[in-house]
Formats: C-alpha cells, structure tokens, sequence
C-alpha cells in the first residue's frame, strides 16, 4: 500500500524485473519504501537507501524550506514603509518650522510626538488581527478550517488552484454507471455508496428486478465479502471499494445482495480474478468469478443472451473452465456533482484551475473532459516528461497544460514554484506525505480533514473538513471579502489620520497653539475610531465579488485610487 507517497488507493503488486530508470515512484514495481505497508504476501529485498535518502526522507527535506510572508504581510510591510517616511519627513519640517518662527525647543518636541502618533494608525494592527479571526470563523462556516491566520486573506488574492482529482473534483467512491447483460448494455444512474438510482434501456428505463439476465449479472457481482459502514453521517466501505459498488447497483436493482458465502478465493494479480462459492436458499451450490475481461473470457464456454445461455465462439476461448459469461459492469469514480457549476465559477472569477494527481494520464484526462476543465484536444503531462524538461520548457507548458498525471512529490513542488514564479498566487491542495512539500511551498496549502494525513495537514494553511473542491472556491470568496473589508477599514482609519495631521500641521504653522494632544489623539485612533473600523471590518461581502479577476500580487495598498480617497476625505 503505497496511499501515503503516491496517493494511490490501491495495493500495487512487485515484481522483481528492472523498470526504466526515469520511471517514477508509482511506476518503479520492482521497489518499495519506507513509510508503507506490505498488504500480502512475502518478499526479500537489498536495502539500497536509508534516512534522508529514502522517498519520505527526500520529502522531510523538501519540507525544509522557509516561510514566506504572505500577500497581506507584504502589503502591511510597504504600507508600514510610507508611513514611517511620511511621519518623518512632516514631523521635521514642522518642527524646523517652529523653530524658525522661534518656538522653543519643548514645544516643538512635544509637536512632533503630536504630529507622529497622529500619522500612526496605533488601531491598525488590533482591527486587523479582529477582523481575521472574525474572517476564520466566517470561513470555518463553509466547512473549511484555517490554520495560519493571515491565510485568510491570501485566499482572496488566488489566481490558480491546483487541485488533485481522487476525493476533491470526484467523489471517492467507485460507482457502476455501465451494464451489458444478455446482449443488452444498460445504464444506471446515482452516484456513490447510497443506493439511489435507476436502470435505462435507451431512452426507456426498467425494472431491473424483471430482467433476469441483469439480475444474474448484478447477483454475480455483489457476491463479494465487501460491506459499508455508517462513520457519523456517511457511508464508508469496508473492503474492497470496487466490490462495494456492486453491492450499491444490486441494491440499486433491489436485490438482495447478502449472500450464504462458503468459500472465498481473492483477487489475485496473477490470476487477474477473484472467486466466490455461495449457497442459495435452495442448499445449491454455485461459484461467481469476477475478475479482468481477457482472463475471464478464457474461462468461459458460454454467455448469457435474452434469457438462455449461448456458446462462445472458438476464437475467444483459450482453456475451457465451464464458466458461463453473466456480463460486464463498467464503473467510474464519479465527478462530485457540483464540480462543474464551480469550474464555471472559477473562469468568471478569473482563476485558473490546474488537476495534479498521481493516476494514469488518460484517468485524469477522461475525468478532466468530463467535468468540463478541458476541451477534446487537450493533453496532459506526465511526471515522466516533466523531469525532463527544462525550467523555460516547464514555464512554458505550465501556461497551456491544465491536466499533469503521474506526478511525484518533485514534480508537484516545481509546478508550484513555476507559477509562483510566473507571478501566480497558487492554492495547492493534497492529502499524503507525498504532497507536503508542495503544500508548504505554495501560497495557500489546502489539506484533506477526511482522508488526509497528518503531515499534509501540518504543512497546509488550510484544512477541508468535506474535502470538497467547492468548499475551496467558497473560501476564496470569503477571503475576498475580507480583503475588500479590510481596504475599507485602511482607508476610513487613514482618512481620519490625515485629517489630525492636517489640523496639527496648520496650527503650527500659522502660529496657532497645538490643537491635540499626544494622549487626545491616542484616545481619537484607539477608541473613537477603533470601533466604527471594526464595524467595517465585518461588512458582508459584495454579491458580485466573483465577478471580477483576480487582483495582481503585485498590486500595493493603495492601489486603485485608495490613495487619492484617503487625502480628499481626510482633507475635508
């Protein structure tokens, strides 16, 4: 079981044949690692590295790397800068000023410490450590828990989310959504472990209970050792999932799909089948064997069509087992249902959404088409290709390709620092130790509460509790409004500040006696401005907020005529 540095939810068999050498983890079957689990069988191996040369020691030093200030902390830098400049510089032309009319040193002193608490906004760094706490809980309603608080506003300023596909895009439960039994291919609709759903023939649906070669295909496939679970209010599997989806469409079919089991022989990667003896209530005994096409089809002698059982031709049989075909069930992991209606969303908000998962690259591309992330033509990028090429080839295809499949935990960690270095706010999420270091590395790390490890959720700003897509997309909204709250607030506080540092200014210089106080204005930006500013600080946020691209991370704090604002409504 390789979950926790792949992502793969199955066990993957070894062998002991040499793979490619540039092959990555998921494709190197004649290895395996620390950090996972042997489900079956026994093996002997030559240990070929230890500790920080291991994969998860490879991680552990990719995970090394420092914190960066986020979006909000740059921004409260610079604004930090002009405000010091500014204090500076009026603070010694008032008091070179006085002293030129002749004014005593104390009284110029006691103007300038005037003048310097009204330029600081001392209500600032409170309001806004309120506002984001406040902004947490708001956040936390849409079932998403934040762990760093300044996260909260860097949500808002995303402009790509690279998202995995298994658990986040689609549900994490396979789904039977295709049927063929006795010559007729049926579809089934519903989704996941709930047993909600119907059969159509066409454009007709059936009671599929009515139909007994559909009923001998369904009782073929539920007979499994697999069960489900209620985990607080939702369905779990224990087992194999694959089994556990044909429980749910027997069940869908409303068949009892409890079975008298005897005698059970497991999947097995040689064999490329698994097998059940069972009992019905009649005390006959019967096997059902279900398994990959090309191994079954050798052991069948017969298939079931419209009712009777029919020989299969020579050409299909190469040893005779006296089986009879019942049919083939196809099955999928299906797209979460609102993924598309949030993938709409993220285009009109201008950002940009990225699938890096670690499945095969024609899974990821299947699953990317179908909820509508990519046209026909795309393609995806393998991890494979990936390494090799170079860091202008990566910038590259990272601005056309939205589909990389196969990745490793390098792989994901290069694609993060491209498209933060082609000036990108990147919202990454991941569930396994594998994903920790891209988590750390991008701007906003986004972890799995339900299926997530331990180490992803230390190396993350931000933990799903549904481990949803779209609960990502409802948190960028909210740190969007935040954002805009937070621009009000700056802009009413500094309003009020140039307005006190106006008045003092003049007063001075016309020869007037100081018209505030040190401790008068403290009492003014502590008190009677703190709390109007807070006020605005929790401002629900614009309905259109989504409407509009993403702002640029290289936008400052008084961009888009906040500057302009401040001084006109101060000075009046």
């Amino acid at each position: 079981d390789e979950a926790a540095l792949t992502g793969e939810s199955f066990p993957v068999a070894k062998q002991t044949q040499a793979v490619e050498e540039r092959a990555g983890v998921p494709e190197r079957t004649c290895m395996t690692y620390f950090g996972t689990m042997a489900t079956k069988g026994r093996a002997e191996g030559v240990v070929v590295a230890t500790g920080m040369t291991t994969e998860v020691g490879v991680i552990a030093e990719l995970l090394q790397s420092k914190d960066e200030p986020t979006p909000l902390q740059q921004r409260f830098n610079e604004l930090s800068r002009y405000l010091v400049t500014v204090c500076i510089a009026v603070c010694a032309c008032v008091v070179a000023l006085g002293l030129s009319h002749g004014e005593p040193l104390y009284s110029m002193f006691l103007a300038g410490v005037s003048l310097a608490v009204a330029a600081i906004p001392e209500g600032l760094p409170a309001i806004v450590t309120i506002v984001l706490a406040l902004g947490v809980q708001r956040i936390a309603k849409v079932k998403a828990l934040v762990r760093r608080l300044p996260a909260v506003e860097t949500l808002g300023s995303a402009t790509v989310i690279c998202s995995d596909k298994t658990g986040t895009l689609t549900c994490n439960q396979m789904t039977v959504t295709e049927v063929w039994a006795g010559g007729e291919g049926y579809r089934v609709t519903g989704y996941g472990l709930t047993p909600q759903g119907e059969f159509w023939l066409g454009a007709k649906r059936v009671e599929a209970q009515m139909v007994p070669d559909l009923c001998l295909a369904l009782r073929s496939g539920a007979a499994c050792t697999a069960t489900r679970v209620l985990r607080g209010k939702q369905m779990a599997v224990l087992g194999d999932p694959t089994e556990a989806a044909l429980i749910v469409a027997a069940e869908k079919a409303k068949l009892d799909a409890t079975v008298s089991l005897v005698k059970e022989f497991p999947f097995d990667s040689q064999r490329m089948l698994m097998s059940v003896v069972v009992k019905d209530q009649s005390g006959k005994h019967q096997v059902f064997t279900k398994g990959a096409p090309d191994a079954l089809f050798a052991l069948c002698t017969e298939y079931r069509e419209k009712g009777r059982s029919t020989k299969l031709t020579p050409a299909i049989l190469a040893t005779l087992r006296g089986l009879t075909f019942a049919g083939l069930v196809g099955m999928h992991d299906p797209p979460r249902p609102e993924v598309r209606a949030t993938l709409k969303k993220c285009r009109m908000a201008g950002i940009r959404v990225i699938m890096v998962t670690g499945d095969h690259a024609l899974t990821a591309l299947a699953i990317a088409r179908e909820i509508e992330l990519v046209g026909k033509e795309a393609r995806a990028v393998t991890g494979t290709e990936l390494k090799a090429m170079s860091d202008d080839e990566l910038a590259d295809v990272v601005s056309r390709v939205n589909v990389f499949a196969r990745v490793s935990p390098e792989c994901k960690l290069r694609l993060v620092r491209t498209l933060r270095r082609l000036g990108d706010v990147v919202a990454m999420t991941g569930d396994g130790i594998n994903d920790a270091p891209a988590l750390k590395e991008a701007d906003i790390g986004v972890s799995m509460g339900q299926c997530g490890t331990e180490v992803a959720r230390e190396a993350s700003a931000l933990v799903l509790q549904d481990d949803n897509f779209a609960t990502i997309v409802k948190a960028i909204e909210e740190g969007r409004g935040i954002y805009d709250n937070i621009r009000k607030f700056i802009r009413y506080l500094l309003s009020c500040n140039v307005g006190e540092l106006l008045a003092v200014f003049v007063a001075m210089a016309v020869g007037l006696p100081l018209p505030l106080r040190p401790m008068q204005i403290l009492w003014v930006n502590l008190v009677t401005d703190g709390l109007p500013a807070m006020a605005l600080g929790v401002d629900s946020a614009d309905k259109n907020v989504m409407l509009r691209q993403p702002r640029s991370p290289q936008e400052g704090v008084f961009s888009r005529g906040l500057a302009r604002r401040i001084l006109t409504r101060g000075g009046s």
